[in-house]
């Protein structure tokens, strides 16, 4: 017996679990899924394995559509720590000559403070996401649902909101990083068609 008629009747003893779990892995290694998943597929399962589908969908399209916004934010917050080491110098340079209150103090409240703010609510988000994330993981009680490439995504963001956090010490002050923002993640809940957690 062949190694492709042994799976043969192995896919009609699989659970619609595990099924989506053959989708995913075909997903997450991007190749086409092996036709014999869906076509030796019992009619009971296929609520269950639709679930399943909807889970992949809502964890790497509609939540990831909501990480490369929160990428793209956090972006915005690099390029406006570089406009406060901009201010820092000018602003020396000005102090130096005039020896008063200048703009330039007003520019570095504004930098500091929209920092602070944005550092703190893009890590508020993050965290909204990867509980959700880590909620939907659980749904598969063995494997991550999400892609690779979303997956660095999400730790690229972690890693630059700490960095800029370390960073702007010196100048942001103490930042604690908040847990998720509850009524984010009941919204990102509701968009992986998640139960709320209070049910």
């Amino acid at each position: 017996m062949s190694g492709a008629q042994r799976l043969d009747k192995i896919y009609p003893a699989l659970t619609a679990r595990e099924r989506a779990l053959l989708v995913l892995q075909a997903w997450q290694d991007d190749t086409d899924e092996d036709r014999l998943v869906r076509s030796t597929m019992p009619a009971a399962q296929v609520t269950d394995f639709n679930r399943y589908i909807e889970l992949m969908n809502a964890t790497n399209q509609k939540i990831g559509v909501f990480i490369l916004a929160v990428r793209l934010l956090v972006d915005h917050l690099s390029l406006r720590f570089g406009w406060l080491l901009t201010v820092l110098l000018l602003g020396a340079e000005v102090k130096e000559e005039c020896r008063r209150r200048s703009r330039v103090d007003d520019l570095w409240e504004i930098h500091v403070k929209a920092l602070r703010n944005g550092i703190t609510k893009r890590w508020t988000e993050l965290r909204s996401a990867e509980e959700v994330l880590n909620e939907i993981g659980q749904q598969f009680e063995v494997e991550d649902p999400t892609i690779p490439s979303l997956r660095e995504v999400v730790e690229s963001i972690r890693g630059d909101l700490l960095e800029l956090r370390e960073k702007g010490g010196p100048y942001l002050g103490d930042l604690d990083l908040p847990g998720p923002d509850e009524e984010l993640t009941k919204q990102l809940r509701e968009l992986a068609d998640l139960p709320d957690s209070a049910d």
